[in-house]
């Protein structure tokens, strides 16, 4: 089992290109003989071929809480191969962004990666989130242009990377603010307002202004 979870840990290196690539020829295809088979394989591709694909996996190589280290020598990380699953969404943001333009459209699709998200939950337009299988939202949350991010990569002396992993739970009726940052581990409480330029790890908090 080890050895099946490298080899699909490294050949995700190349999922972002062949997906890119994929959604090329399918676009290109599309243009020349528009149809619903191929624009709906298009839509395929571009947002639920990655989530699903996440699913199937997570099955054999779940994504590790808590600390681990990444590396060629290390046990398979879950964590690499949904990132390298999401790459797209980092490259090419605007992807997402049509997918929020869509009122309840981007709370399902999250939903679709693992993440809990509640009802009526406002993402702003520039909202960032780097892991998408590891959110809790309660209800009429407003989320503004911040950082979600569950991962935090911390260099060691000896030359191995380190990875701490966490979820993000944000409580109901909570208002985050723009350009603050909830890192892994992040709780917010129901009805909190988390201030402009906020970080947010763990339960520790640095409030900029």
């Amino acid at each position: 089992m080890r050895f099946l979870g490298k080899f699909i840990e490294r050949a995700m290196w190349f999922y972002p290109t062949l997906q890119i690539a994929a959604i090329g020829c399918a676009l290109v295809k599309f243009i020349q003989t528009p149809s619903w088979q191929v624009g709906g394989f298009v839509f395929f591709l571009v947002y639920l071929l990655s989530p699903l694909l996440y699913q199937v996996i997570r099955l054999a190589i779940p994504v590790k809480l808590g600390r681990q280290q990444l590396g060629p020598e290390q046990d398979p990380s879950g964590w690499m191969i949904a990132h390298r699953l999401q790459m797209i969404y980092l490259i090419f943001p605007f992807i997402e962004g049509i997918l929020n333009s869509l009122p309840g459209i981007y709370s399902n699709w999250l939903k679709l990666w693992g993440s809990k998200i509640g009802r009526m939950v406002y993402w702003a337009p520039d909202v960032k989130i780097l892991d998408r299988t590891h959110l809790t939202v309660g209800d009429r949350t407003f989320v503004g242009g911040a950082v979600l991010s569950c991962h935090l990569a911390i260099p060691k002396k000896e030359g191995i990377p380190e990875l701490v992993f966490q979820p993000i739970t944000i409580g109901a009726d909570v208002f985050i603010s723009t350009q603050s940052n909830l890192g892994p581990g992040s709780r917010i409480a129901d009805k909190e307002h988390i201030k402009i330029l906020t970080q947010v790890y763990g339960t520790k908090r640095r409030e900029l202004v």
